[in-house]
């Protein structure tokens, strides 16, 4: 009785995360790519001055869900997502027409799983659930392009998002998590 107890208690606690960040030029400010482990999801940030540098990394050319990050005029939190089939070729084009960010959430997958209809849905959910979060000052003239997944693509999906929003919030960008009334 004692083990099935225990068993009972363990499946329905929280489980602990392992989270690895690899600092890639040794700043921890600099590029970094941070994953969970035992999961495909992995997040590459950098500051935009560094865009160049993280060209050289093979990652940053596959599909990605991307959160651009800065601050308006008046010091509010701006933030645009977006989704693209090869990352440093779309963030090469914001580099220059999107003035805002300084910083960049990239989100691919360790194994080049994910296919452009997955980031598409990553994109419009993302937008969704950031718009309704209301942490940021959402900057994205439409809400991304909502498509049809089979019903198992989906659940691979939402939990690939579970994962971009721990990995944000690990990074100090709370753009997926509701303010909470004091």
């Amino acid at each position: 009785m004692t083990a099935k107890l225990s068993n009972d208690i363990r499946n329905n606690m929280a489980r602990g995360k392992v989270i690895t960040t690899h600092l890639r030029t040794g700043d921890p400010n600099g590029i970094r790519t941070v994953f969970i482990s035992n999961k495909i999801c992995e997040m590459i940030v950098f500051p935009k001055t560094e865009f160049d540098q993280v060209s050289n990394l093979e990652e940053s050319s596959r599909p990605s869900l991307y959160i651009l990050l800065g601050e308006d005029e008046n010091g509010s939190a701006q933030a645009y997502i977006g989704e693209t089939t090869n990352g440093l070729k779309r963030l090469n084009n914001h580099k220059s027409n999107k003035l805002f960010w300084s910083k960049c959430l990239m989100f691919v997958a360790k194994d080049d799983s994910i296919n452009k209809a997955d980031v598409q849905y990553l994109e419009h959910r993302a937008i969704d659930i950031a718009n309704d979060c209301a942490r940021y000052i959402i900057t994205n003239e439409q809400s991304g392009k909502e498509n049809s997944l089979s019903n198992y693509q989906i659940d691979i999906m939402e939990e690939f998002f579970d994962d971009v929003r721990l990995l944000a919030s690990f990074m100090g960008c709370p753009i997926f998590e509701k303010d909470e009334p004091r």
